[in-house]
């Protein structure tokens, strides 16, 4: 058996992987598609060529029937993950998101456009923090980290000019409107190095790729929330957490109203049997007979 989508069938995956994927299947009692990226290139992140082989492959899915999506992502482009999600919903009429170890970033962006999220027992989502490379590291950063650094900055300016008012006022017996104007002055003399380390460009580029995270998540979460509570939950998922690999799991996800289902104690056997070939195999599309030679 191999992916139909990916790695197609000239490349047959592992007997035994095959078979949990079947019994996954048999369980959830609906066709059941694959997003599972491994460490391989070019499948390893969510982006437009993945994005285009499920395009090419919709006449494959039932038309107007739910399917389920077993999800394993580490993320990677926002944009892709909502076209994926809004292509399965308008040509199936809604899927399941099922994930058996984790969907992050945008692979969390993804699961939110399903009707119903199954997560098995060790199962996380993540923050849509958007990443950013970082051209003289060569690495990628959240882009939370531009916003919550200025944040961090404009309260220690705060700080410095509260405490400097509690400390001279009693001491100097000077009137607040004699003292301010000085205290501002030394909290800005202060902060000023740091503010012009601030690149007004990056914090731009950090603060509308957050945006776009958030819209796109509000706009999956609509049919199945009030708009006031998707706006609610998008906005968490983006700003809320201090680290792009935070653990997000079920209950985690409903203490800020995500609603996730468990998954049934058969669907977390056949998902300890999946786990020790998550990770490593990228599998696609759904299961086909691989050709033999």
């Amino acid at each position: 058996m191999t992916g139909s989508i990916f790695p197609g069938p000239s490349r047959a995956i592992e007997p035994e992987f095959a078979a949990a994927i079947k019994d996954m299947e048999a369980a959830l009692g609906m066709p059941l598609w694959l997003f599972i990226q491994g460490a391989e290139r070019p499948t390893r992140e969510i982006h437009d060529g993945i994005r285009d082989l499920f395009q090419m492959s919709k006449d494959d899915l039932p038309k107007g029937q739910r399917v389920a999506l077993l999800i394993d992502s580490p993320g990677g482009s926002a944009r892709c993950a909502y076209q994926i999600a809004t292509l399965l919903r308008r040509h199936c009429g809604g899927f399941v998101a099922v994930v058996p170890r984790y969907a992050k970033s945008a692979g969390t962006l993804l699961a939110l456009g399903a009707s119903t999220i199954m997560m098995g027992e060790q199962a996380e989502l993540g923050p849509l923090d958007a990443q950013l490379r970082d051209d003289e590291s060569e690495e990628w950063r959240s882009a939370l980290d531009e916003l919550q650094a200025l944040e961090r900055l404009n309260a220690f300016a705060l700080e410095v000019a509260d405490r400097s008012m509690m400390h001279l006022l009693p001491r100097t017996r000077k009137k607040v409107d004699t003292l301010l104007p000085k205290v501002l002055h030394f909290a800005a003399d202060l902060t000023k190095p740091l503010l012009e380390k601030t690149d007004p460009v990056r914090y731009t580029a950090a603060s509308r790729a957050l945006k776009i995270a958030e819209e796109y998540a509000i706009r999956l979460l609509q049919p199945k929330y009030p708009t006031t509570k998707a706006q609610q939950i998008a906005r968490h998922l983006v700003e809320k957490y201090p680290d792009h690999g935070f653990v997000i799991d079920r209950q985690e996800a409903e203490s800020f109203g995500l609603k996730t289902e468990a998954f049934t104690p058969e669907q977390d056997a056949i998902a300890d049997r999946l786990f020790q070939f998550l990770g490593e195999t990228t599998v696609m599309g759904h299961l086909i007979e691989a050709k033999t030679t």
